[in-house]
């Protein structure tokens, strides 16, 4: 992936080009390697505000922040940080799925500091807003962690 990106780059190309450096962030992370993934989760940023990929901002800032968690449990602040931006961005572009995957991490987040009151009240409105029938992963984890909290 790495070379296509860099033969890709050298065409003057961009389509996807956020979304592959997400992608690579992410096979990163699961290899255990979190100084490549963090670097590659920077970049996916970043070429978000390069290209103009917008529809990626939210996924591309959330994955950021959950590799960050995974890096060190002193990224907490940043890692927040991620989760809001991407909250807001979803929210801005009315994006239901990212918004529900910006929501679960910040709320994961928020259930382990204790606030269970602020899980309950950004969830519970998110996860009525699915039909009961809608079987989406991101959707069964957000249902777990609300009737958990």
């Amino acid at each position: 992936m790495k070379q296509a990106l860099a033969q890709q780059r050298e065409t003057g190309g961009n389509f996807l080009s956020s979304y592959n450096f997400s992608c690579l962030a992410e096979a990163h992370a699961r290899s255990g390697n979190l100084t490549m993934a963090l670097e590659f989760a920077n970049q996916g940023v970043e070429e978000v505000q390069r290209t103009g990929e917008l529809w990626w901002m939210a996924e591309a800032e959330r994955i950021k922040g959950e590799i960050l968690l995974a890096a060190s449990p002193r990224n907490r602040k940043d890692a927040e940080a991620c989760f809001l931006r991407a909250l807001k961005c979803a929210r801005s572009q009315k994006a239901k799925f990212w918004e529900l995957q910006s929501s679960t991490s910040v709320a994961m987040l928020w259930d382990q500091n204790g606030r269970h009151g602020e899980v309950q009240n950004l969830l519970a409105p998110l996860c009525k807003s699915f039909p009961d029938t809608c079987d989406l992963r991101a959707l069964s984890r957000a249902r777990a962690l609300l009737n958990g909290a």
